[in-house]
């Protein structure tokens, strides 16, 4: 009785002992929230496909938060300062950008613009070369002025041929010539179908007739390209799968990427018909293994901006694109 009443009392102390020792030991840190990626975007339908991916869980365990920053000083500022790791832009701007010592490398074509921008005139103006000495608007060190410089290079004109009205974005080109201050302009759509519809002027040149001109690029972060390449991994697949998901549903696309970007639905469609969506064989054209297409715009770019005195050096292209996240796709 004596043995088993002191056994009874030992097993009971170990038990207190277990329970506190259970108690004092530290408890396991909460597991930790996975860092977003996030990404500035801006209000256009080739931003879209990132949306699809989100809904439909093509990011897989990537948390990707999406801003739609359409002033490009905020959107621009944002990416430099790192509140965006990712960042919209084409590739002539970025090498704009470049040479103004934004750092970044395009990991992904988003999309080739295809009669979203031209260059309208008025009747009068039938050829480039009645263009001379003709008032132009164009937003200066953007991908209207990229076309514009294109546009009188290919006809031996320069543009210093030409008097320039700059303007703070390429709607308000088109404003300007609908109010007759300008004799032509660099412009973009809805303000295109707007003056062509109205009679007061015709579309002189546009990226349908010249596509492969103004392309969007995504860019990314060189901290996190170097920190958090496997993310990168996830989030290129996962657009690039939603790409594709466009083409077997435009309906069904075209509403989830209207929602995301607030586009009014109705209007979706027409906005879209004016881009070419960048699916995986695009984007091996231009960012492949062996490409030269996109290092050969940038390239193209980066010279006319030195030769108009827009910047001070000419970037090479060589190592600001890049295709190895194409590769790693199956």
């Amino acid at each position: 009785m004596y043995r088993r009443y002191h056994a009874l009392r030992f097993i009971s102390a170990v038990c207190v002992l277990l329970i506190l020792a259970i108690a004092c030991t530290p408890s396991a840190p909460p597991a930790a929230t996975p860092m977003p990626l996030r990404v500035g975007l801006a209000t256009w339908p080739g931003f879209g496909p990132g949306f699809i991916a989100q809904q439909k869980g093509y990011f897989k365990d990537l948390h990707v938060e999406f801003s739609i920053l359409d002033d490009f000083s905020a959107r621009q500022a944002a990416f430099t300062s790192n509140q965006t790791h990712l960042t919209i832009s084409t590739i002539d701007t970025f090498a704009y950008e470049t040479a103004k010592g934004v750092n970044g490398k395009a990991v992904m074509i988003l999309d080739e613009s295809y009669g979203a921008d031209a260059i309208v005139a008025k009747s009068g103006i039938q050829d480039a070369k009645a263009l001379k000495g003709k008032r132009i608007a164009f937003t200066k060190g953007s991908p209207s002025h990229f076309f514009l410089l294109v546009y009188l290079q290919k006809h031996g004109l320069a543009l210093t041929d030409v008097t320039t009205i700059e303007v703070d974005d390429p709607g308000r080109a088109g404003e300007a010539f609908v109010s007759g201050s300008v004799d032509a302009a660099v412009t973009w759509e809805p303000n295109i179908t707007q003056i062509v519809m109205s009679g007061k002027g015709h579309v002189l040149d546009s990226t349908k007739l010249t596509p492969g001109l103004i392309v969007d690029i995504m860019v990314v972060n060189p901290t996190v390209l170097a920190q958090r390449r496997n993310d990168v991994q996830k989030f290129v697949s996962g657009w690039l799968q939603a790409v594709a998901d466009i083409d077997k549903d435009p309906k069904a696309a075209y509403a989830t990427m209207a929602k995301g970007l607030k586009i009014p639905e109705t209007e979706f469609p027409g906005m879209a018909g004016g881009l070419r969506y960048a699916d995986r064989t695009t984007n091996d054209k231009w960012l492949g293994q062996n490409a030269q297409t996109g290092i050969d715009l940038f390239n193209q770019a980066s010279m006319l901006w030195h030769a108009a005195g827009i910047i001070d050096k000419a970037p090479p292209g060589h190592d600001r694109l890049t295709g190895e996240f194409l590769t790693r796709i199956p």
